[in-house]
């Protein structure tokens, strides 16, 4: 498995941050705001993290959020 690029590395740590405030990780739209980009540079950008295995794919119980698996 390859290392997480620089902005992968940055995009971790919006999601904990945002997790650490909330107590639940964002949705994609929310992420997005956060990162100021684009929903669909931010979809890219987790397909390509979700590739490396970095996150789990959504449940129903959380349909739009986001586990980590690996920091």
């Amino acid at each position: 498995m390859t290392e997480p690029t620089i902005i992968q590395q940055v995009t971790l740590q919006l999601i904990q941050a945002y997790y650490l405030q909330y107590l639940y990780p964002p949705t994609v739209r929310e992420l997005a705001q956060l990162a100021g980009i684009s929903v669909k540079a931010m979809q890219d950008r987790i397909q390509a993290m979700r590739k490396k295995g970095m996150f789990q794919s959504p449940t129903k119980l959380v349909p739009n959020g986001i586990k980590i698996t690996r920091q």
